[in-house]
């Protein structure tokens, strides 16, 4: 089963005050205990094509769906996750990893 990723986009954060307590308020440990893993957390993106609206960018990497949908629905991440979501402006979707193949490979 390939890992699935997590991409969160920021367009804006509105309310900087709410946003710094949902970062000192995330619960790493039960993050880590899901399986999860930050790949990228970065405000300095180098756009190499199009225009990127997004002032900040997150890719978070779990072993599997079901353990994204537990940390993601789960009580320790429930309330930190509000504080985000009434803070800043952003998209977020889930996309499974590419197993890579020589028909993918040729795709590519």
């Amino acid at each position: 089963m390939p890992d699935v990723y997590a991409l969160l986009l920021v367009d804006g954060i509105d309310d900087r005050e709410t946003y710094r307590r949902y970062e000192e308020q995330f619960d790493v440990d039960s993050f880590t205990a899901h399986g999860g893993e930050i790949v990228i957390k970065s405000e300095t993106p180098a756009p190499m094509e199009g225009d990127w609206p997004y002032q900040r960018v997150v890719l978070l990497r779990f072993p599997s769906q079901a353990q994204l949908d537990a940390w993601y629905g789960s009580p320790e991440y429930a309330s930190v996750r509000e504080l985000r979501l009434a803070s800043a402006r952003q998209r977020m979707a889930a996309f499974p990893a590419l197993e890579w193949s020589e028909e993918t490979r040729l795709m590519a």
